[in-house]
């Protein structure tokens, strides 16, 4: 309750109590339908085609635990460019990920948009069932396919010398005392070697990410795979879209542990931990909305005035 309804703020167990009682999914559902809504007028379709999926362990860093406060996986399902999250779930400490795939893999989520996902997600059923769901998906390779790996490496080092389709795009930011470039190399020679263990590839990628700083420098090589035709996916595009997937790692997670130290919260109880994820992400997609940057910065200010945070969460349905 507010402070005009009672003299003081409820107890900290008060809270988790509640929490407890929550239904994780409902209460996603819930409010990112209300963001959904409030920003329908302003969303274009650009905007809604790129989602991430991914996963971040909760209370990871934490050495003490009981035995009711083990880690918890939350994966995620997340629009790139609005931060909505489309879907989400809890998997077990000891659980795998993929078991939970088939809920964020279907047409209702996925259908005419672009997924990316992390390299755990990389494997033959994945691209199936996404090109089933009408998406397309973009993948980062890494050692844990080894001829995958092996064969694309060998290709970009070793490019064919009549290769018909080579093409290449270079990207450079400078900010924050570092130059930093990346380039691209992208071709669809390896599609018919590569199409009978990875349905519906189109073409191939190398991305080599190049940060200089004053007196160092480090590089990086990474490969990946796509079911996006060149037609639809140019070097720029991968590039746009290879940079995008930050977005998730810098604007909710990093954000959910640094600004509103998830990881260290002892919140433990049913699910209690799993509500309280759906808020932090639906306050830092509220924040993303209202163009609010500097997340602890504002949390101070809500801190001292609370009716600061009643007025954020009406704002947007007072513009429309």
């Amino acid at each position: 309750m507010l402070p005009e309804t009672r003299a003081t703020f409820p107890c900290a167990a008060t809270y988790s109590n509640v929490l407890r009682t929550g239904d994780p999914a409902q209460v996603n559902q819930l409010l990112m339908d209300l963001l959904t809504r409030v920003s329908a007028q302003k969303r274009l379709p650009e905007d809604q085609s790129h989602v991430v999926l991914d996963g971040k362990t909760l209370r990871a860093p934490l050495h003490h635990l009981a035995e009711d406060q083990r880690p918890m996986h939350h994966m995620t399902l997340y629009e790139a460019k609005t931060a909505i999250v489309l879907k989400e779930a809890m998997v077990a400490e000891h659980a795998n990920e993929l078991t939970h795939l088939n809920l964020f893999l279907t047409p209702v989520l996925l259908q005419g948009r672009i997924i990316r996902a992390d390299a755990l997600y990389r494997h033959h059923r994945f691209c199936q069932e996404v090109r089933a769901a009408a998406a397309d998906y973009l993948l980062v390779v890494k050692h844990n396919q080894p001829p995958l790996d092996e064969a694309l490496s060998l290709f970009f080092h070793q490019p064919p010398p009549d290769g018909r389709d080579w093409r290449t795009d270079s990207l450079s930011n400078k900010g924050h005392g570092r130059l930093e470039t990346r380039m691209l190399w992208a071709s669809t020679e390896l599609n018919d070697f590569l199409a009978h263990d990875w349905y519906g590839v189109e073409q191939v990628f190398c991305l080599r990410r190049r940060v200089e700083h004053a007196r160092t420098c480090r590089q990086e090589i990474v490969y990946g795979i796509s079911s996006l035709p060149p037609n639809k996916a140019d070097p720029p595009r991968l590039l746009a879209l290879k940079r995008e997937h930050w977005a998730m790692e810098n604007r909710l997670h990093y954000r959910r542990d640094g600004a509103l130290a998830e990881d260290a919260c002892q919140v433990r109880k049913e699910a209690a931990p799993h509500v309280l994820a759906v808020l932090h992400s639906f306050v830092l997609a509220l924040f993303d909305w209202c163009q609010i940057t500097n997340v602890k910065q504002h949390m101070r200010c809500i801190d001292a005035h609370p009716l600061q945070a009643v007025h954020l969460l009406l704002k947007s349905l007072q513009e429309n």
